[in-house]
């Protein structure tokens, strides 16, 4: 269910994520998101939450509208949960919250030849994988993927997350390099390969760099993604 409000001019959209809520709360999940706010400079703020906190979202949104993710907002805004995440033997976690600047591409092409090692990944590259990231179940739920192959091992990829159409933003991608192969501009070199090949689908792509993380920002800067806007979203886990 989404509804729009305004919020001291700026469009508001906010979804009520009510299976979600019913999905994690009723399976005693150990992470719950109740919220996420996405600030947009063209396009307004977007929210997501669970149908229970609805109400103190909506008079938070009335109060402090552009201003929804200054500090006192969100120290406010956690103020106004705090019933909500007891009764659900919730608590925050360590770094909760979550806090990223957000980049989209242009539409342009790269002008960056593709450089020996980077090339589109296949679920048997799974095998050669050393990241975190399981390209296979990426792969198989429909993403793409691009990595760097060094002596057989993948050690650097960039890919793509889908999420709901509903939703009028970009493909939001991810990056990961293994440590011993940082600072090669390996991340770097992926993600141009992959904002190329997303352009030639028709596609934008969005970039989500931590506001803790410059290296990560930097390379969103170099791969020639615009910063346009931010997003924060809260994490709690069960006591």
């Amino acid at each position: 269910m989404t509804k729009n409000v305004k919020a001291e001019g700026l469009p508001v959209r906010i979804r009520v994520t009510r299976e979600e809520e019913e999905f994690i709360l009723g399976n005693h999940f150990d992470i719950a998101m109740p919220i996420f706010i996405r600030v947009l400079q063209k396009d307004g703020i977007y929210i997501e939450c669970y149908p229970q906190v609805e109400e103190a979202v909506r008079a938070h949104v009335a109060l402090y509208g552009e201003r929804i993710l200054s500090n006192q907002s969100l120290r406010a805004l956690h103020e106004a949960l705090a019933p909500y995440l007891l009764a659900w033997h919730y608590a925050p976690e360590k770094n909760s919250m979550r806090r990223y600047d957000i980049y989209r591409s242009t539409g342009e092409s790269d002008p960056h030849p593709r450089p020996t090692g980077v090339r589109a990944l296949t679920e048997e590259d799974e095998e050669k994988n050393r990241t975190t990231q399981d390209i296979a179940y990426a792969l198989q739920n429909g993403a793409l993927a691009f990595g760097y192959e060094e002596n057989g091992e993948i050690l650097s990829i960039a890919a793509t997350h889908l999420y709901d159409e509903e939703w009028p933003h970009d493909v939001e991608v991810m990056v990961e390099t293994v440590p011993r192969a940082r600072g090669r501009g390996l991340a770097l070199a992926c993600l141009r390969a992959l904002k190329e090949e997303l352009r030639l689908l028709g596609h934008g792509l969005e970039y989500r760099a931590s506001t803790r993380n410059a290296p990560s920002g930097s390379v969103a800067r170099r791969a020639g993604l615009v910063h346009c806007g931010q997003c924060y979203y809260y994490v709690l886990r069960a006591k």
